[in-house]
């Protein structure tokens, strides 16, 4: 017998948050989902807000207060998954929704419980949605494992997707299904891995099984109809900006993988989210695929109520180490402390690089560099370069597309600001402990506004269009 136990750790005091909320959760609105920080006890979209931080505002759980976290309960969410297949059960790889004491969470096939936690002691299910998804089958085509990384919330529905490529809205109260769309086609290899972005009334999604041969896409879907609303290729076609980059002269571009399974971050201000694309296809053979293979092993700027591409930056051309590079960008925002006015970054966490992205003309932080090498590049046009600064030559890792309305560069060596090292915290000034990049970025502004230099002094804008 084989059983799949999810293991709710959680403190009594957490939860008596919780307890004390209505008993029926509001509809998850557009404005909702834009000030999610005024509700820390819930967790309510996949990063915990829409800029990828998932940084949790709740403050009883501290660095004194750490120790004293035991198991409360668990919840088994699997059983019997024979079905004739090899995988007995699915993997939990989900991120749980938690709204008003009901945690909203899916196995790896993508059938999805709603546990009612908010009494502290134990987990009573509420409902359980079973996609009847075919295991003997949908299994053995997924290119990586049964996998399902989480659910969305939408007015009063959960929205979730199945291995077997299709999209489904449930009724948050009872788990009826009210609707399904099929995206993704396994018999092309194609699969649904990735918690939905909700945009307003739009889904996003994207297809995962870039090692198999498929060719990538992200997938818009109108929530208030069930329907197709756009599809963008990760690949370009023929006669599309980037496809010239595949040269092999057999359109290998067809098969040229680009998949998707990293739920992508949005920023409301501009009203663009930001989506990493996975590898190409085949992964280790780049002899096979001459030529940069654009957008595999990127990052695409796309408007989400049309999925046009505002523009692209590629980390990696022609890729011969899987690197992906489909991680989230988190967007952050600090303060220029000079100026007094505010500056955004898009940072990725990618295997190769942890690149930066610029919003504003002024930037306080003279030379960003690290050991694994920092990437720089702007999400508006009139950014200027510091002369110190200096575009990637052609054949250096990460270079822009001569169409991409994208700039990438690279800091010289030289003194400044400590490097910026992944998953490493940073001690400022003052003593205390930095460990997360949003206040490392904010003591690099405060450095370099301390000596007065900026790295923006003059325009640069050879590797800048719009695609």
């Amino acid at each position: 017998m084989t059983a799949r136990i999810f293991s709710l750790a959680v403190a009594s005091y957490l939860l008596m948050a919780t307890a004390l909320t209505p008993a029926r959760a509001a509809d998850m609105t557009f404005e909702r989902a834009l000030a999610v920080e005024k509700e820390p006890q819930n967790w309510l979209l996949h990063h915990g807000n829409y800029q990828g931080h998932r940084f949790s505002g709740l403050k009883e759980i501290n660095t004194d207060t750490v120790k004293n976290l035991k198991l409360a309960f668990t919840v088994a969410l699997g059983g019997f998954e024979g079905a004739g297949t090899r995988y007995k059960f699915g993997n939990l790889e989900a991120t749980p929704i938690v709204e008003d004491g009901v945690i909203y969470v899916p196995d790896g096939w993508g059938t999805v419980s709603a546990i009612d936690v908010s009494s502290g002691k134990k987990g009573v299910f509420r409902w359980k949605f079973d996609p009847e998804t075919n295991k003997a089958w949908a299994g053995d085509v997924a290119c990586c494992g049964v996998n399902n990384r989480g659910v969305a919330l939408w007015k009063d529905k959960v929205i979730s997707i199945s291995l077997d490529g299709r999209l489904f809205a449930i009724n948050k109260a009872t788990g009826e299904k009210v609707w399904e769309r099929k995206i993704a086609d396994p018999a092309l290899g194609e699969t649904l891995t990735l918690a939905p972005l909700i945009v307003r009334d739009v889904a996003i999604v994207g297809t995962a099984g870039g090692e198999f041969g498929i060719r990538g896409f992200i997938d818009g879907t109108d929530l208030n109809t069930g329907q197709h609303l756009w599809r963008t290729y990760t690949i370009p076609g023929s006669g599309e900006a980037g496809n010239e980059t595949w040269k092999d002269g057999r359109e290998r571009w067809k098969h040229g993988g680009g998949s998707i399974w990293e739920t992508a971050t949005y920023d409301p201000e501009t009203d663009t989210f930001y989506q990493g694309i996975g590898n190409a296809g085949p992964d280790f053979d780049p002899e096979y695929r001459p030529g940069d293979n654009k957008w595999a092993a990127s990052v695409l700027a796309l408007n989400p109520g049309t999925g046009e591409i505002k523009w692209g930056f590629q980390y990696t051309p022609n890729d011969p180490y899987d690197f992906d590079e489909i991680s989230e960008h988190p967007i952050i925002r600090c303060a220029d402390l000079r100026a007094g006015e505010p500056w955004h970054a898009g940072a990725a966490r990618g295997r190769q690089a942890v690149p930066i992205g610029i919003r504003r003309q002024e930037l306080a932080a003279q030379r960003l560099q690290s050991a694994t090498r920092a990437h720089l590049y702007p999400l508006d046009r009139g950014l200027r370069l510091h002369p110190d600064c200096r575009a990637e030559g052609p054949r250096r890792p990460g270079r822009p597309s001569e169409s991409a309305r994208a700039l990438h560069w690279r800091s010289l060596q030289g003194s400044g600001p400590p490097p910026l090292r992944r998953s490493q915290g940073h001690r400022s000034n003052d003593g205390r402990h930095q460990g997360n990049l949003a206040a490392r970025l904010c003591e690099l502004c405060r450095s370099a506004g301390d000596r007065g230099q900026s790295c923006l002094p003059r325009p640069h804008r050879r590797h800048v269009q719009r695609l």
